[in-house]
């Protein structure tokens, strides 16, 4: 059984970096060209609002202060991503690196 869990949780890691991959492809995309700026920004936050909804579920094992330390990420995020979408902010790069952090923490 360890060895399922092990093989589950490597398994849980891919598809998080692949998921934070293709979230930030598109804003790296949007920050070179405005075309698909706003879904970009949209994807990103409903992805880290997924993540923040996770935090709260039974079957997740991180520690608090891992917890805690991804719910304030994701408070940031969306609240970022709301300054952008009203033009209060102009710059996607803060996003994309915290995505990028947050991915090479999966790899």
């Amino acid at each position: 059984m360890y060895h399922t869990e092990i093989e589950t949780a490597e398994a849980r890691r891919v598809a998080e970096r692949e998921a934070f991959a293709s979230v930030t492809a598109n804003l790296v995309h949007a920050e070179q060209d405005d075309t698909g700026k706003r879904q970009a920004l949209v994807t990103n936050r409903l992805f880290w609002g997924v993540l923040k909804d996770n935090l709260f579920s039974e079957e997740n094992k991180l520690t608090n202060d891992l917890k805690g330390q991804i719910l304030t990420l994701a408070t940031w995020v969306e609240g970022y991503t709301d300054k952008l979408l009203r033009g209060d902010a102009q710059e996607i790069r803060p996003l994309i690196s915290v995505n990028s952090t947050i991915m090479s923490g999966l790899a």
